[in-house]
């Protein structure tokens, strides 16, 4: 959203709020909205915020839905078509070495064992 866009689809959509609020609260409705005081300009890049927002919202939910369809192909395809034993290593994330929250444990001498048994009865509080 730039400043190029032309303000008037953001006015008549300031235009069509306002009356929205009017008419429910049994005021005659507007024909016009000035854009000349400086609450009336904030009011009108808000909207445009708000619709860029919208905008980015869809963008995401849109890079969602490919990469689910991405994992649900892979998926898919080393189920029923890939019998070369490939597996889905590349969706996943691999963990940091050292792992920090592990190093924290250890730090506060509470930590899993080999055993991935806790020792949290040792742990002073």
């Amino acid at each position: 959203m730039t400043d190029i866009e032309p303000k008037e689809k953001f006015r008549q959509i300031g235009i069509d709020l306002i009356n929205e609020y009017r008419v429910r609260g049994g005021f005659k409705p507007i024909d016009w909205l000035a854009v000349i005081t400086p609450e009336t300009s904030a009011f009108i890049r808000s909207i445009q915020l708000h619709e860029k927002t919208k905008q980015e919202l869809r963008d995401v939910k849109q890079e969602l839905a490919d990469f689910k369809q991405e994992v649900s192909d892979a998926l898919v395809d080393s189920w029923y078509h890939n019998a070369s034993g490939e597996t889905l290593e590349r969706f996943i994330i691999p963990k940091p070495k050292p792992d920090p929250l592990v190093e924290a444990m250890k730090k506060m001498g509470w930590y899993l064992s080999e055993s991935f048994q806790t020792d949290a009865e040792n742990f002073d509080r």
